[in-house]
């Protein structure tokens, strides 16, 4: 049981158990190369200059090394979690109830659901809010080794499908859109602040992205009125008839 795991793993790092409380905001840095060939955060400092728009924030690096008491601790702490799709959200499990992560996902990932996997992993409790920006703009794509980058910088999200592909988009840093990011705060961070139930706000894989893309403009009645009369009269107006061949 998820609940019990979680409570278990507080009782051994002494953390007391309860809500989330507060607006702590946690982010997850990536360790620089050449330490690391993992992905990474290409505009982090500015990703971070927005995050500190709602609320405090720390920055962390969950290092192999690094005590499992003090990963309990930080993520205790934490009421959201922001990282890139990477291992270390497996940590977003030990988050107290009605906290939230906000995760960044690389484009062309979405082979064997492995895109949206760590978000079924967290929200398996029902108590842990887990939201996603998911690059779908190629252009925000870093890829590590230049081959990788001539053969598939060029692909769109249908067409990478392949083992091959998929494995190429894991190589990758990403450059995440701020004002979507922005957006998709917006959409959610005071519902969540305000307690409301990782349930009532949640929102399938596929449509994460309606919470930040900006939306088509609606016609007004009058201007579908308008359209409507156009189109009519259009459909009504005769038509000439050619003239016969001489």
């Amino acid at each position: 049981d998820h609940i019990a795991w979680r409570e278990e793993m507080y009782r051994r790092a002494g953390v007391e158990p309860g809500w989330a409380q507060g607006n702590q905001i946690t982010f997850h840095l990536s360790p620089p190369r050449p330490l690391s060939h993992g992905r990474r955060v290409v505009n982090e400092e500015a990703l971070l200059d927005v995050l500190r728009e709602y609320g405090p924030v720390q920055t962390v690096q969950f290092r192999s090394s690094t005590p499992f008491e003090e990963q309990v601790q930080t993520m205790a702490n934490s009421s959201i979690f922001v990282a890139i799709h990477t291992s270390v959200l497996t940590n977003a499990v030990l988050l107290r109830p009605g906290a939230a992560v906000f995760e960044i996902t690389p484009c062309n990932l979405q082979w064997g659901q492995l895109e949206q996997f760590m978000k079924t992993l967290t929200t398996a409790g029902g108590d842990i809010h887990h939201f996603a920006w998911r690059c779908e703009n190629i252009s925000h794509t870093h890829h590590h080794e230049a081959a990788q980058r001539r053969k598939f910088s060029h692909w769109l999200q249908r067409e990478c499908m392949g083992e091959e592909c998929v494995e190429a988009a894991v190589k990758v840093d990403v450059e995440v859109d701020l004002d979507e990011f922005r957006r998709l705060l917006d959409a959610r961070l005071p519902q969540i602040l305000a307690g409301e139930s990782a349930q009532s706000l949640d929102v399938k894989w596929e449509d994460m992205p309606t919470l930040y893309k900006p939306a088509a403009p609606v016609e007004s009645e009058e201007e579908a009125s308008d359209a409507a009369a156009e189109q009519g009269a259009e459909m009504a107006a005769p038509r000439s008839t050619p003239a016969p061949p001489k």
